[in-house]
């Protein structure tokens, strides 16, 4: 053999060698790039699957309606998001833990790496906060297998497992709500709009409103008093025996005698329909005005009577504080002048609101009248005079406070001490622009009318502040 057939047999030789590299190499790029275009589609699962499964974490409301827990709903949520996917042009199975692995649990911050991470909760948890997703494609796999490699067969490799990793959480978050509670925020609330056209069929919804007011119950307990001996209650912890108070007053006579009416409120719907003249929860106590039979009616007149007379005033006593003009001993708490309703009473404050205080039991009155109610009560006898008006102001040098409070604010932590009459006056309302609206042409009025309504009408017009109304906040 000569040299030249030495060399082009030693180049066959080398150009087949090559090959064999060449081919090798080539094989090996076609399934290296399959396998990363395996791993990023089943990235694309764990990312999409853990991304939808957290945002179930938190849908209590709805896993309550459907009698399930948030991680049911989760579990499934991700587990269809997944099947929408394919790996490799294939339909990802994502039936199967041995597929498509959910793990639950908690997001940790660390304050070192300033970050959150996952901590895995147990597997009985019906609650998580975040989701770690592993979307696979093995030998071990249920549905989706491993991936079948094109070229590595030649050196022994026919297959590959591989595998993706999601973790989503769900942080929960702060929120503060700024409500204006200046009159927009309390529109429907008032028993004044209860006509108009926005609020129709159902008028304004003052009984729910009156169904969350704490109640005094006789050993003095309240809303506010057990939600400070349960810091870590709610409002809507609260039993239902401390709402829908009586505030021991007169207003607790009214109610329930007509259809549509419950005990102390009233009628219930308040919309276009609502005749406040014959609403069974107010009692109109007019200003300047005998309350006598002819005037209050048989029915309400012997309310008033027996109410007072039930709270240990003698009929004298009675007679004066309703001004009953029938008998020869009665006061001019109803007349004008400088002895009458218009009388200064030292802070603001006229003979006709402290007279009508007396009449709603808001207020006890120290009379000194002979045998009355302040006889068997022990309350200071320089406080009274014994005369037939009801008095707070300075009467010859000496102040006469012949008030003593019965009921107090409902809300503790404000010392409203005149809280009762800042009501009385406001119903009555001086010229009757408080209360007296015309709407639509028609005149609306809610004047010397005292009930649960205009009670917490006054409460939504004057006490707005958390300082003062602090249940409600």
């Amino acid at each position: 053999m000569n040299v030249g057939d030495r060399r082009r047999g030693l180049a066959i030789v080398l150009v087949a060698v090559s090959l064999v590299v060449l081919v090798g190499f080539a094989s090996l790029a076609v399934d290296v790039g399959m396998l990363y275009s395996a791993k990023a589609d089943l990235q694309r699962v764990a990312d999409a699957a853990a991304l939808s499964g957290s945002s179930k974490l938190g849908s209590y409301e709805e896993a309550e309606q459907l009698g399930t827990t948030v991680i049911a709903l989760a579990t499934t949520q991700a587990r269809n998001v997944a099947a929408e996917h394919q790996v490799l042009g294939q339909d990802y199975v994502a039936s199967a833990d041995s597929d498509l692995v959910l793990e639950f649990g908690w997001s940790r911050w660390d304050g070192d790496e300033n970050r959150y991470y996952f901590e895995a909760g147990a597997p009985d948890a019906t609650d998580a906060s975040a989701i770690r997703v592993t979307a696979r494609r093995s030998c071990a796999s249920a549905h989706n297998g491993p991936i079948d490699m094109a070229f590595a067969g030649i050196f022994g490799v026919s297959e590959e497992d591989i595998e993706a990793r999601a973790t989503a959480i769900l942080v929960p978050r702060d929120i503060i709500i700024v409500a204006d509670l200046s009159g927009s925020y309390n529109y429907d609330s008032q028993l004044f709009h209860y006509n108009e056209a926005s609020l129709q069929p159902d008028g304004v919804n003052m009984y729910e409103l009156w169904q969350t007011m704490p109640k005094t119950s006789a050993d003095g307990n309240t809303l506010r008093a057990w939600l400070d001996a349960n810091p870590d209650m709610t409002v809507k912890d609260a039993a239902a025996s401390l709402f829908s108070p009586d505030y021991g007053c007169f207003f607790a006579q009214l109610g329930s005698s007509s259809s549509g009416s419950v005990p102390v409120f009233g009628k219930t719907l308040i919309n276009s329909s609502y005749n406040i003249s014959t609403d069974d929860g107010l009692i109109k106590l007019q200003y300047r005005q005998a309350w006598n039979s002819s005037n209050l009616g048989a029915a309400n007149y012997n309310k008033v009577r027996n109410y007072l007379l039930g709270l240990g005033y003698n009929d004298t006593e009675v007679r004066n504080i309703m001004a009953d003009t029938s008998s020869s001993t009665t006061n001019n708490n109803i007349t004008t002048g400088t002895s009458g309703d218009q009388s200064s009473q030292n802070d603001s404050v006229v003979r006709g609101d402290l007279r009508t205080a007396v009449a709603l039991g808001l207020v006890y009155w120290n009379s000194g009248i002979t045998g009355g109610k302040w006889s068997t009560m022990g309350w200071p006898a320089n406080n009274r005079n014994g005369d037939y008006y009801i008095d707070r102001k300075t009467t010859s040098g000496t102040f006469r406070n012949e008030i003593v409070q019965r009921v107090a604010f409902p809300y503790g932590g404000y010392a409203h001490t005149r809280w009762f009459t800042s009501y009385t006056m406001a119903v009555r309302g001086g010229t009757a622009s408080d209360y007296s609206r015309t709407i639509s042409g028609t005149t609306y009025t809610e004047q010397y009318r005292y009930g649960v309504k205009t009670f917490l009408d006054n409460l939504l017009k004057n006490d707005l502040e958390v300082s003062k109304t602090d249940v409600f906040m």
